[in-house]
């Protein structure tokens, strides 16, 4: 009885040993890195997250929105970790008021803006942009999306603005702005690279980078999570060659490929 006795404790403290070691993997409850990122980089986001969580056992929580709207969430403390601009404005904003860390901060992706249509066709920018069949054109709302703010800088650089009163319809961002064309409540649309760029080349027209201001996306670590190494380590992963060479297959410039 009483070997029988030793061999059941023996056998419960292996078996406690094993919930123990199973119980605190990395698969089963993995650290969380909450991302506020930009929409037209929500995608990209998508399929670095998995890498990221292989590499170091760690979770992206994307939380996706227009850049203005993360910037007042951020202000009024929402609790996120890291924020993925689409500028460098509002992320140094963000660093001046002490919201965000001064480092890490880094350019992570450089945008391009383009003109997407639903049928190919021969003509130029302006030339398509001041068509009166083009109506409505869909670009996001420059004063809470930096690639807006690029569609309008181009309209105003091409002497188009007071052309295209009244055939513009506005998203919040890029993402609802990509959704007007997508479902053909507009004509064309003013988007990222990132967002089209498994179509045809003859639907995408580049918009040439001298109509407007470089889109440079910045990443912060925004304060409250200035001892999360979960964050870092994102951070780190996304400034590394292994994440840029992934970035640039979503269609934007990085560090080393910036015209």
């Amino acid at each position: 009885m009483i070997g029988l006795r030793n061999i059941t404790k023996t056998i419960c403290a292996l078996l406690a040993l094993l919930l123990f070691c199973t119980g605190t993997g990395h698969t089963e409850n993995p650290e969380q890195v909450r991302v506020a990122v930009a929409s037209n980089f929500a995608t990209c986001l998508k399929d670095l997250a998995p890498k990221f969580l292989e590499l170091t056992g760690c979770e992206v929580v994307p939380i996706v929105g227009s850049t203005g709207r993360h910037f007042a969430q951020i202000s009024a403390g929402a609790p996120f970790d890291v924020f993925l601009s689409a500028d460098r404005h509002h992320a140094q904003l963000l660093v001046d008021d002490g919201w965000a860390e001064a480092t890490p901060s880094f350019i992570y992706a450089q945008g391009q803006l383009v003109l997407w249509l639903p049928e190919p066709t021969g003509l130029d920018l302006k030339e398509i942009l001041s068509s009166p069949e083009l109506t409505p054109v869909a670009m996001a709302n420059p004063r809470l999306a930096p690639y807006g703010e690029a569609a309008r800088q181009t309209l105003e650089n091409l002497k188009l603005s007071e052309d295209l009163n009244g055939r513009v319809i506005m998203g919040t961002n890029v993402g609802q702005t990509w959704q007007f064309a997508a479902t053909g409540n507009a004509k064309a649309a003013f988007v990222a690279l990132s967002q089209v760029k498994d179509f045809p080349e003859n639907q995408i027209i580049i918009v040439p980078t001298n109509l407007y201001q470089p889109i440079e996306q910045q990443a912060v670590l925004l304060t409250h999570a200035a001892s999360s190494q979960p964050a870092r380590k994102f951070l780190h992963f996304l400034a590394s060659e292994q994440a840029r060479q992934m970035i640039r297959t979503h269609g934007y410039f990085t560090a080393k490929q910036v015209p």
